[in-house]
């Protein structure tokens, strides 16, 4: 087994002369191999590697972890608005977000976001808050959609340092065990995390907050996600609820 610089992928290397002195790992590549997960079951044990998690299951809490950071800072530096105001703008913070990672994914823009971030972090002289915002208003004039026009979101007041967090694991986790690749995402996917996301609201509890579920008041009333269409351009993104 050989550790490579050159690929974090790279599980072992394996050469043509070597098949029969380490044939248990050739046998790692066999068809019934792959159909016991026995490479999977493999590079656990050799590597320690973290058991695989479906895309939506860690979309949703990477989710409720982003919000919650979002509203602490959103909610320091702006008192003046309710806790309601307060979510309610985080949400549509997110739902930018998801929608401009979607469109990078797709080729249909460029990676702005993570430009964004990289330009901050290298030393360049930015005003973060001020050109994300710019982003948004340039989103506002291509697409249309109401995800972008003037919202609370737009006046908040606050540091870089959620935004940067929250973009940054939009496109890997911080270990970088993982990508997010939002053209390979599928919209039911997409729509069923935001359907889960939706049923947990932010609480005030003490001097803290905490996320608490209201799955049966909103079945009760029949409040659902529903997934929208972006027909013209082939594609799909939930961004409303109703």
């Amino acid at each position: 087994m050989e550790r490579s610089s050159v690929s974090r992928s790279l599980a072992f290397e394996l050469k043509y002369d070597e098949y029969l002195s380490r044939f248990d790992l050739l046998w790692l590549l066999s068809r019934q191999s792959c159909e016991q997960n026995l490479l999977d079951k493999w590079a656990l044990d050799e590597f320690k590697k973290t058991p695989k998690i479906p895309v939506g299951q860690q979309l949703f809490s990477d989710f409720v972890s982003w919000r919650m950071l979002l509203y602490k800072y959103l909610h320091q530096y702006n008192r003046l608005y309710t806790t309601e105001l307060i979510e309610e703008a985080v949400q549509r913070i997110l739902d930018r977000l998801i929608f401009i990672r979607t469109c990078e994914d797709r080729g249909i823009e460029s990676p702005t976001l993570r430009t964004l971030v990289r330009q901050s972090q290298d030393g360049t002289h930015i005003d973060f808050i001020r050109e994300l915002k710019l982003i948004w208003r340039n989103f506002d004039h291509d697409y249309d959609s109401r995800l972008f026009q003037p919202h609370l979101a737009d006046e908040l007041d606050c540091e870089p340092t959620p935004f940067i967090e929250v973009i940054e694991g939009l496109y890997s986790s911080a270990d970088g065990s993982f990508e997010y690749d939002f053209n390979a995402i599928d919209a039911d996917v997409l729509g069923g995390v935001y359907e889960q996301y939706l049923e947990n609201l932010i609480k005030k509890v003490g001097r803290g907050v905490e996320t608490v579920s209201t799955h049966i008041k909103r079945k009760a009333q029949g409040i659902y996600y529903t997934p929208k269409f972006v027909c013209a351009i082939s594609w799909k993104i939930p961004w409303d609820e109703h």
